[in-house]
């Protein structure tokens, strides 16, 4: 948690406060009023610190473009808040990383169409098995362009679908 700090005049300081889930900015406004920014760290795309002459200033950089920042905090408290927002920016990538690829996974595969009923001749079914691997090389390679996957995961799964020609 760090509190603001302003050089002249700190009646409302504003607040950050960084759980395992979240970031919470609080900011103060008259009358006892509160306003407060709850945001998810997989919403978060990024997190700056900028130290200047007096104090420091973080700043909160949403995947939906929305900017946030707090002046004026003690420079050991922004450090601590940096080092979190560091980490649970690594946990928030890789969360969205599997996100992704679940979602792609759910799409592949389901749908069939123009399934003769009855037998399949097996010249047919080969081909369609072969056309079915070489499209799903294609998504693979794809995945791999996007930097959804790694190059280790890449290779795998290419030689597994290869093994299916």
């Amino acid at each position: 948690m760090a509190v603001q700090q302003k050089p002249i005049a700190n009646l409302s300081p504003d607040c950050v406060v960084l759980t395992n889930k979240r970031f919470i900015i609080f900011r103060q406004k008259i009358l006892g009023r509160m306003n407060f920014l709850d945001c998810l760290w997989r919403d978060c795309a990024d997190v700056h610190l900028e130290e200047n002459l007096i104090g420091a200033t973080v700043h909160f950089h949403g995947i939906t473009g929305h900017k946030e920042s707090v002046d004026y905090l003690p420079k050991a408290q922004a450090r601590m808040i940096y080092r979190v927002a560091q980490e649970e920016e690594e946990n928030a990538a890789i969360l969205r990383r599997n996100l992704r690829l679940e979602e792609i996974n759910a799409g592949t595969n389901k749908t069939i169409i123009n399934q003769a009923i009855g037998g399949v001749p097996p010249q047919q079914t080969t081909t369609s098995t072969n056309e079915d691997v070489v499209s799903r090389l294609a998504q693979l390679k794809q995945l791999f362009d996007n930097g959804i996957i790694t190059d280790k995961d890449f290779e795998q799964k290419k030689s597994d679908l290869l093994k299916l020609l």
